[in-house]
């Protein structure tokens, strides 16, 4: 052998310190050793050469030996050699488990989201597990594994071995529905060996990118999938979208579209806006958050894990908490927040995570401009709202009937009645609106716009239809008024979905008068008055059948503001109801108006008995003390309760009751409080009410017509007056005699035995006007007969 192949050799071994020493002083001069548990050394650069470029070279060369060198600033530098962690890694049990819990958590939760709107046939598939696992669950593990190879490529080409990112599952409740708290890797990232701080934040921002970018495209995607229209049973949990994605489906949605749409969103949608929050906050400068890696690199290590700069995080969190109203009530916002506060708390000031190597090397200016302008646009376009999500009380609420104008006026006789039928919920609901009456005098619906829906009646009275969730349409009825007369100012009724609704018309005149003839409930001093609308004086028409006008100065009338009727007086006993039909002219225009009085009724305190005849109560609903129609009284049974043979009804038991004869030997008594009010609902919308007085129960003979209906006017027929007493006492009927006129023929004395019909003859005189009536007076029955000279 040559003594030129002779490889020389050391005559002494070295240890590991000095065998460390000889390969640093093949990149830098050496120093010192300083010792410690790890190796350490004071180095400085050779001349002419950059010691962060050297650190490459070194850290290229202990890479094989299992250690790594991380660089401090010094007078000169300081090399610590770090040997690589072990053990960090978890078993792949672990993982698995954490996916498949994440699998179960996911589906859990979009199941959860779709429960109350899902169309028929589900989204993908008919099954509601299967259809949110393909819907909901594979699009974000989808996206998180996208994350992960995207993150664990870049970090590979920087010379970290990262590990993958798996799913940590959480609960679908009402305040954090996603079914994952977010995602995570172990080893963690920050206990990872990171070259330098351009490493640190490229590889930090990736994962959250990738899954907001994802999440737009979701999201987008779910919103042009989501038909317009889905069956919601329950009151669903809404989404407020990001920024960005909400400023587009606004632009190309609509709001009206944009507020459905997120109410029973496509699960692509909700999969989507999981991916954007969770990638939005994980983005936060937070201690082991990837952006609070981010910070490191932006920052550096001693700036970022400074005293003031953790103090001005915390505040910023507190503030952020504040304004999204996590210190209000329990929202999404409270868990996080509270996390934040408590890493800032307990890790913000700790300079040993993350590792980096050369973190004083600096960060690029390229890399500090493009992950300054990726945050920004990241924290501004996947905004999250204050409440990313909502549960809707308002989600079935009722449809809303109103009137274009507050009062409608004669045009050339035609009325325009238009409805406006408003649906404020997230359901189809159907409506019908139908007239039901109110005008005194004969109505043509000529022409009929039901919007969306059909007429339902030949004579075009009604629409019916149906109205989509949020959506406004009009009704129109174009009434003719087919009268040579006018009508008074008055309330027409309309029935939208089974309430009632009044509306006023106008005739069209500076003077008019409004509503019914209201009578005073006197036959000894009979007075019809009506109110009028006028700005002082009125001319009115001459008055028929012995009837004049109160307060008549010629043919003026002058109308007091404080009470602006006008009044009608007539003979003693005239119940003045011919002015029902009677034409009268207020400055030269014909009105003609209906007349409304007081009905009272007899009942004894031992009750009458209701027959199939209908002579005191027609076969319907009555109700006592009842105001308004009998629209809401529904079908009543008839309140029974038999003793021996016979049914009772007391209406102070059972207030409202059908009254339903039946057909068989039975005998229903009903009894009725005195100074009471029954509603006979024969006609639902327009009940008639019936006030009670304490007196005998008699059936008369009117117009050929038996009826219970005694008190008040009756016609005398044949010149025989037949009253039966029902009752079982006799009733002492008085008379007595009023006007000018000669007297009634008619005996004195009259008794109306119990259980018979009495005919009574009674003969009025030839010459003069005469009126018969009724009157229950102090318990006691007066027989009114009047005659008038003319």
């Amino acid at each position: 052998m040559n003594e030129v192949d002779v490889i020389p050799a050391h005559k002494d071994s070295w240890s590991r310190k000095d065998l460390f020493k000889r390969i640093l002083s093949r990149y830098c001069v050496v120093l010192e050793d300083i010792g410690g548990k790890v190796p350490t050394y004071v180095v400085s650069e050779r001349q002419n050469e950059n010691m962060h470029e050297q650190l490459e070279e070194i850290n290229s060369h202990f890479r094989k030996l299992g250690f790594s060198a991380r660089l401090y600033p010094d007078d000169p530098w300081i090399i610590q050699l770090i040997p690589d962690p072990k053990r960090q890694w978890p078993s792949p049990r672990f993982v698995m488990a954490m996916w498949l819990l994440s699998i179960f958590t996911t589906v859990f939760a979009g199941e959860k989201w779709m429960s109350t709107s899902r169309p028929e046939g589900g989204w993908f598939v008919e099954n509601t597990s299967l259809d949110a696992f393909f819907g909901y669950t594979l699009p974000l593990f989808f996206a998180i594994i996208l994350a992960s190879y995207t993150q664990k490529y870049l970090a590979a080409k920087r010379g970290v071995n990262l590990p993958h990112l798996f799913p940590i599952p959480g609960p679908a409740i009402i305040w954090w529905p996603f079914g994952l708290i977010g995602f995570a890797s172990l080893p963690r990232s920050d206990a990872r060996l990171w070259p330098d701080r351009s490493s640190l934040g490229n590889v930090g921002i990736s994962s959250p990118l990738v899954m907001i970018i994802l999440g737009f495209i979701f999201t987008m995607l779910g919103i042009y999938l989501t038909p317009e229209v889905v069956s919601i049973t329950a009151a669903p949990l809404a989404l407020e979208l990001p920024l960005l994605i909400n400023l587009i489906g606004l632009t190309n949605e609509g709001e009206l579209m944009m507020i459905l749409k997120t109410s029973w969103a496509h699960p692509l949608t909700r999969a989507g806006m999981t991916l954007s929050f969770l990638g939005w906050v994980s983005l936060l400068p937070i201690p082991t958050f990837p952006g609070g890696r981010i910070l490191i690199a932006r920052m550096g290590i001693p700036e970022a894990r400074s005293g003031s700069t953790q103090v001005m995080l915390l505040l910023v969190v507190l503030l952020f908490g504040f304004l999204f109203g996590a210190f209000s009530s329990w929202t999404i916002w409270v868990p996080i927040v509270a996390l934040c506060a408590s890493l800032l708390i307990t890790k913000g000031s700790d300079p040993r995570l993350p590792i980096i190597l050369d973190d004083f090397k600096g960060l690029p200016e390229s890399d500090h401009r493009r992950l300054g302008i990726i945050l920004f646009m990241a924290f501004m376009f996947a905004l999250p709202a204050q409440v990313p999500f909502v549960e809707s009380d308002n989600w079935d609420d009722d449809l809303s009937f109103a009137f274009e104008h507050d009062s409608l006026d004669y045009d050339d006789g035609w009325y325009n009645q238009t409805i406006i039928v408003s649906n404020p919920s997230l359901i189809v609901q159907d409506w019908n609106i139908s007239y039901i009456g109110g005008f005194n005098g004969d109505i043509l619906i000529r022409q009929i716009d039901c919007s969306s829906g059909n007429s339902s009646s030949e004579d075009n009275t009604s629409c019916v239809g149906k109205i989509d969730p949020l959506t406004t349409i009009e009704v129109e009825f174009k009434i003719y008024w087919n009268e040579l007369w006018n009508s008074t100012s008055r309330d027409i009724f309309w029935l939208a979905n089974g309430v009632v609704m009044t509306h006023t018309i106008n005739p069209g005149s500076d003077s008019y008068p409004i509503g019914d003839w209201i009578f005073n409930n006197d036959l000894d001093d009979p007075e019809a008055c009506i109110l009028v609308e006028s700005d002082g004086t009125v001319n009115v028409s001459q008055m028929d059948n012995y009837a004049s006008w109160a307060n008549l100065d010629d043919t003026n009338i002058s109308i007091d503001r404080e009470t602006p009727t006008i009044c009608v007086t007539g003979l003693s006993g005239d119940d003045l109801s011919w002015l029902n039909d009677y034409d009268f002219s207020i400055d030269n225009h014909t009105f003609r108006a209906d007349f409304s009085k007081e009905n009272v009724i007899s009942i004894p305190s031992s009750g009458i008995e209701l027959t199939s005849e209908n002579l005191m109560f027609s076969q319907s609903i009555l109700a006592l003390n009842h105001e308004g129609n009998c629209i809401d009284l529904g079908t009543p049974a008839l309140p029974l309760i038999s003793e021996a043979g016979v049914k009772y009804w007391n209406m102070s038991i059972f207030p409202v009751g059908i009254n339903s004869h039946e057909e068989n030997n039975t005998t229903t008594i009903l009894h009725v409080p005195d100074s009471s009010t029954v509603s006979d609902c024969q006609s639902v919308e327009f009940p008639t009410v019936y006030s009670v007085k304490r007196g005998p129960s008699l059936t008369i003979v009117d117009k050929d017509k038996k009826t219970q209906h005694w008190i008040g006017s009756f016609t005398v027929t044949n010149d025989t007056i037949s009253i039966q007493n029902n009752g079982e006492d006799d009733v002492i009927l008085g008379i007595e005699f009023d006007g000018n006129g000669a007297q009634w023929d008619i005996s004195n004395t009259i008794t109306l035995a119990p259980g018979v019909v009495t005919d009574i003859p009674a003969i009025p005189p030839e010459n003069g006007v005469s009126f018969t009536w009724l009157e229950l007076k102090q318990g006691e029955v007066i027989l009114h007969l009047v005659n008038h000279e003319v």
